[in-house]
């Protein structure tokens, strides 16, 4: 059943020192040299999450004014052992930001990317997980999406969450908006 999320119920993993939580947005003022990677670290970036059950889809916009290189966020799913998911867009210069998904295997991390224009100032992410299996998507518009991975997490319990985040010495901020989460109804 298709809802949109009151974001208010989110939870923190890591918290900012500024930021706004209402129903419908999240706004955050990233802190500088914070990073997200998939195993973790002592300079961790912004973080909430929630638990959705069974098979769903979620998504979200991501609205962002970045100021220096490897400015990022986006959205995180975790499995029973830690994060398995990081996709998000980075700032790579003055022409060129990154859409980046990284996946954590048993046996080491992978990284996939698609180059967009610097001047994209918002996406909208989708992930979607049926039976095993996850893919994640973007869109520019929230209508159309398009796949950028796919991959297996199998049964295990999942966490969804955002994030945000200013590797280098520098802070942007950044609003998460229209969150839709769509669960499987199981009778």
């Amino acid at each position: 059943m298709e809802k949109k999320l009151n974001l208010k119920e989110l939870k923190w993993v890591h918290q900012p020192d500024r930021f706004v939580v209402r129903e419908d947005k999240i706004i955050i003022e990233t802190e500088p040299h914070t990073s997200l990677n998939l195993l973790g670290g002592s300079a961790e970036g912004v973080e909430m999450e929630l638990v959705p059950t069974g098979n769903f889809h979620f998504s979200i916009r991501c609205d962002f004014q970045y100021k220096n290189t490897l400015d990022q966020c986006g959205i995180v799913l975790y499995d029973q052992h830690g994060r398995k998911l990081i996709v998000g867009c980075e700032m790579m210069d003055g022409e060129v930001s990154k859409i980046v998904v990284r996946v954590n295997h048993m046996d080491g991390t992978d990284r996939s990317e698609r180059e967009i224009g610097s001047g994209i100032q918002w996406l909208y992410y989708r992930i979607w997980l049926r039976g095993g299996i996850v893919r994640v998507q973007y869109s520019f518009n929230g209508k159309r999406y398009s796949d950028l991975r796919e991959f297996v997490i199998g049964n295990d319990e999942v966490k969804l969450g955002i994030y945000a985040c200013s590797p280098r010495n520098s802070s942007f901020d950044c609003i998460f908006s229209e969150a839709i989460l769509d669960e499987e109804v199981k009778v």
